[in-house]
Parts: structure tokens; sequence; C-alpha cells
């Protein structure tokens, strides 16, 4: 009987594993078919039960559609966060399905300008983004009937 806890870099990989497997909208019984295992093995990967083999990972990378240094990325700085909330899985989900890539590159834009207005202090402006940035920024969030972002969700609205 396996008493050992995973530690924190199984439960990071195993959470990496578990967010690109259901961005990839694969349940686990069909990520274990794809790499030879069965369902309950995946589970014990994305749990940390069980380590998983840099071979293996490297199937798993490959069948979910990342590169394999995927897996540890921001392992250093992240330590146990909760990466999985059901929010996040939705937001990338949306996000790979925009067809347009200017419109993708303008939605990071967006949101890196919201990040960096959130850490600058208040009478500064948000760093790195400049006034111009900030006023676009300003134009399209402040009126949500503006043309330019009706006409860029527009073509993206679901029927």
């Amino acid at each position: 009987m396996n008493t050992r806890s995973p530690g924190h870099v199984d439960l990071a990989i195993g959470q990496r594993i578990r967010l690109a497997r259901k961005i990839a909208k694969l349940s686990q019984a069909q990520l274990g078919e794809r790499i030879g295992v069965t369902y309950q093995q995946v589970q014990k990967y994305e749990n940390g039960t069980d380590r998983v083999s840099a071979s293996r990972l490297f199937q798993i990378a490959s069948e979910v559609g990342v590169p394999a240094n995927y897996f540890f990325e921001e392992l250093a700085t992240s330590g146990s966060a909760d990466i999985l909330d059901r929010e996040t899985v939705e937001l990338v989900r949306d996000y790979k399905a925009i067809p347009s890539e200017a419109l993708r590159q303008a939605i990071r834009q967006i949101a890196r300008n919201m990040r960096d207005q959130g850490e600058a202090p208040k009478d500064e402006p948000p760093a790195g983004g400049g006034q111009r940035k900030q006023a676009q920024l300003d134009r399209l969030t402040s009126d949500p009937g503006s043309t330019r972002l009706k006409a860029m969700t527009k073509r993206h609205r679901q029927p």
C-alpha cells in the first residue's frame, strides 16, 4: 500500500495535466486510451498519487496539444496555487475558440492593461501601458455600446 503523500511538484504537474486535458475536451478515459493507461491511472496522475515518468508526460503533452515544458511553467512561483477553477478553464476555452488573431491580441492587451492598472499606485499611469494604451482601454471598457467593441464581438457571438 502506498502511504506516500504527494509533494507539491506532483500536485502541480497533476493539476496542469487536468487543466490541459479539460481544455483539450478529453475525458480521463479518452486520454487514458490514447496514452495506453486506464482512466484510474489518469486520475492518479492528476491527483499526484502516482508520479508521471518523463516519457509518459511527453506522451500526455502530445495528446493534449501542449509543449512538454507546459507542465513545469510557473512551478517555482505557483507552489500549490489552485489553477483549475471552472472560470479559468472556461476562459481559456473561450479564448482559444476566437478565430481572429487580432482579436485575441486585443484581449491579451486589455487583460495586461487591467492587470497593470490594478497594481499601479492611483497617482501613476499603469506600468508599461502609457497614456495611449490606457485611453484605448478606457474607450473599450467604459462604453459597453461602443462601436468598436460591438464590431469586435459581433462576429464572435454564438447564435
